[in-house]
């Protein structure tokens, strides 16, 4: 078999020490695949100054699909030749994984390439999956020139606002991060600009968010032409399902013992479900010990969670039938595209709570970590008072609804609206 020429180390030095493009800019910067579908993910091929060949994969420019990686070793280097005679590429690269979303093909030592070698790509099965989708399996024919990357000049694509919180006490501080990503999927630091609506809902101290009063606030970053909201709350901070009776929907033997651990104000504690539980039994509900006018619940879950479920509640002490009966409830929210953070559903419903109910439909896992649940109260005018000058308004009458919150207070009648979970 006839190989390309052996360079010396310190040919090989002189070839690769730089970080200058190479030879040229890379054809393969962030090749669209499956595009408009849900497995839409950038493929790119680059070599750095080591003369390694990184491959990339990306989420796509404007995409909503997160966590998309390899799988497995992601291609086969059986499928890659070498050279214009095409050589294997195995005899010239070792193929590893150095991330779940990079390959590295690592020159072997002893041998070398040239600037400008040509490397085929031939019917490779690209192996990968996203977090809308499970596995994809495009195939792959393209030339990459050796030596060659992705030289262009990075531009802003898209912006990202996140919180440390969904919510706050009144006067506290939810940090904000604001980052961004150019054309290749990369991350790329940014400087935004902060706005609040309603402007006297709180405030922005740097990148920290200080709610004013109680209610929902949007919070939008602006960099360039591009901008990014989140919504956020203000609470009097008290949780009405910290260490109140709760009960789950199987292992009756110390279900009582596992469901306390969703309510204890402790997210390093869980409920956790059993791997083999049909759907029926997977459920968790909490007494409030009295009912309440509400105005939010928060759901924070661990690793494995629901991806459709349902969030109910009633008045009523329920039966042992009635707490595995869906029927048996109220409604307040049906969540059918359930994430570890940041997903919202809300319904508009009227009327006092006591019990608070979540029942998982579909599991994205073999089973489910709720870590905690916070209820919140929708305070009345009398909350101003109590709480003496901390900002709050004492004649708060309706938030109007801005795609989260809405809370609407209709003489002695509150609506529950803001399921938050995260």
């Amino acid at each position: 078999m006839k190989k390309l020429t052996f360079l010396s180390a310190l040919l090989c030095a002189s070839l690769f020490s730089y970080a200058e493009p190479f030879f040229s800019e890379s054809e393969y910067c962030g090749e669209v695949m499956l595009q408009g579908d849900n497995r839409e993910a950038a493929f790119t091929w680059e070599t750095n100054s080591n003369g390694v060949v990184t491959i990339t994969i990306t989420e796509t420019l404007g995409g909503e699909l997160e966590d998309t990686h390899f799988r497995g070793n992601g291609i086969n280097i059986d499928k890659i030749k070498v050279g214009e005679e095409r050589e294997e590429a195995a005899d010239y690269f070792e193929l590893s994984c150095g991330s779940s979303s990079t390959i590295t093909l690592t020159p072997k030592e002893g041998s070398s390439l040239a600037v400008g070698t040509k490397i085929y790509v031939e019917n490779q099965i690209v192996e990968y999956a996203t977090s809308k989708d499970g596995n994809a399996w495009p195939t792959l024919t393209f030339v990459y020139t050796y030596g060659s990357i992705c030289s262009v000049e990075p531009v802003l694509t898209r912006l990202n606002l996140t919180a440390s919180a969904n919510w706050t006490t009144v006067g506290e501080g939810i940090e904000l991060t604001a980052t961004g990503t150019d054309q290749m999927g990369k991350p790329m630091e940014v400087e935004v600009n902060f706005a609040i609506e309603p402007a006297d809902a709180g405030s922005i101290e740097g990148n920290v968010y200080k709610p004013a009063k109680i209610g929902a606030a949007t919070i939008t970053a602006t960099s360039a032409e591009l901008s990014a909201s989140i919504k956020l709350f203000g609470t009097t901070g008290v949780n009405l399902a910290t260490n109140q009776p709760s009960e789950a929907g199987y292992n009756p033997e110390n279900q009582g013992e596992q469901a306390k651990a969703a309510n204890d104000e402790d997210p390093g504690t869980a409920w956790v479900t059993w791997v083999d539980r049909p759907a029926a039994e997977e459920w968790w509900l909490v007494d409030l010990g009295q009912a309440y006018d509400l105005m939010g619940v928060e759901l924070l879950w661990g690793a494995d969670f629901p991806k459709q479920y349902i969030l109910q509640a009633r008045v009523e002490e329920p039966s042992d039938e009635d707490k595995a009966n869906d029927e048996a409830w109220t409604t307040l929210a049906e969540i059918n595209e359930g994430v570890k953070a940041n997903a919202a559903v809300f319904s508009d419903v009227e009327g006092s709570f006591r019990f608070v109910r979540m029942h998982a439909l579909i599991k994205t896992g073999n089973c489910i970590r709720l870590r905690d649940v916070r209820v919140f109260e929708l305070p009345d005018e009398e909350i101003g008072t109590s709480l003496g000058n901390t900002g709050i308004s004492t004649s708060v009458q309706k938030v109007l609804r801005d795609g989260q919150f809405l809370i609407i207070r209709n003489g002695e009648t509150f609506n529950l609206q803001g399921i938050i979970v995260r």
